[in-house]
């Protein structure tokens, strides 16, 4: 700590980060601000500084939902609502063949955009996938405990990212199944 500039042992003194820095370490910090400036600066001074750098510190590590995720379900949720607005361009004549058709292309469209989605992120993608999930495991068990204890309960943590990702695999291989059978009830 003798080696450190005053101002970098001022921004230690004045963050007061103790994941980062033990009491001994603040107490050292402490001695040395006192012997070079005659005195520390309170540690009230600068509350709010610290809240904010431990708030950006504490969300630095969470991952966001990607925004390709958002847009698969938009697109879905606008295939789904695209056979009534459409009903209403189609005269009244073709209603019967014209409008099953419609309705069944739209319903599997709604299983085929998030299961090549998933398709994917599971197949094509599975190791950065895995690495994703690896990383969010803290977070997943946070926001999600009890789907997360229910789903892995028996399975070790370093399990658990091959696990998720399996199921990813079974999920968009199921949407897309379920996609071909909707059309061939056409």
């Amino acid at each position: 700590m003798q080696l450190k500039e005053t101002d970098e042992l001022l921004q230690i003194w004045m963050l007061n980060d103790r994941e980062e820095w033990s009491d001994e370490a603040f107490s050292i910090v402490h001695d040395i601000l006192v012997e070079r400036t005659g005195d520390a600066p309170s540690l009230k001074t600068n509350i709010k500084k610290r809240r904010r750098y431990k708030k950006k510190k504490r969300n630095k590590g969470k991952q966001k939902t990607p925004q390709s995720l958002f847009t698969v379900l938009y697109l879905t949720v606008f295939l789904i609502l695209l056979p009534p607005l459409l009903l209403y361009l189609v005269p009244p004549k073709y209603n019967g063949l014209w409008v099953d058709i419609l309705a069944y292309t739209s319903l599997a469209f709604s299983f085929w955009i998030p299961g090549f989605y998933f398709g994917w992120k599971s197949w094509f993608q599975s190791a950065k996938t895995k690495q994703e999930i690896s990383n969010n495991l803290p977070n997943m068990k946070k926001a999600t405990w009890g789907l997360y204890g229910l789903g892995t309960f028996f399975l070790p943590d370093c399990f658990v990212p091959t696990y998720l990702l399996l199921i990813l695999k079974f999920t968009s291989l199921a949407l897309l199944l379920f996609g071909i059978k909707i059309i061939q009830l056409i």
